[in-house]
């Protein structure tokens, strides 16, 4: 089952996915994408959620976040340091990952906001001796390259 809110009115309709889902991106009126978390699985809906196909398979990665800028631009994120960019629509992925900083883990990333196809955002959790820190990390080139612009004390999950 799922909920899907319509003219402010929430309904519960019955979903043709036989997973639990992580989190969902409406990208026009009608058309959404969501993703099985742990399966790897993508679902894109054209008729807002009544029918979901599978349009991709990723390996078995657990996702946090997913954005798209317009119908074909967009995002996921995963841990650990899962980062993919499509531009077609979620048809297909290219990887992205930020590069590990020197005496660290491989960063967790759990929080993402992408201004335009060139400039983005994303939260990255390290563990170190004492706990977790969190590097924000920001791109202007679409992903090429994810520069550190600040380290804050804990974990950002969104």
């Amino acid at each position: 089952m799922a909920s899907c809110s319509t003219n402010n009115e929430w309904v519960v309709m019955e979903s043709t996915i036989n997973e639990g889902l992580h989190d969902i991106e409406l990208i026009g009126n009608k058309t959404a994408l969501a993703y099985g978390y742990g399966s790897g699985n993508l679902y894109k809906s054209t008729n807002a959620g009544k029918n979901w196909q599978k349009i991709y398979q990723f390996d078995s990665i657990y996702f946090e976040q997913i954005q798209f800028l317009d119908k074909q631009n967009g995002w996921i994120i995963g841990s650990p340091n899962i980062i993919f960019t499509s531009k077609d629509g979620g048809n297909s992925w290219i990887e992205k990952s930020i590069k590990q900083e020197e005496n660290s883990s491989y960063p967790l990333v759990y929080g993402m906001y992408f201004e335009d196809k060139s400039t983005g955002f994303v939260a990255a959790a390290n563990k170190t001796d004492s706990g977790y820190i969190s590097n924000i990390y920001k791109t202007n080139n679409g992903g090429d390259e994810w520069n550190l612009i600040n380290v804050i004390d804990g974990t950002i999950l969104n």
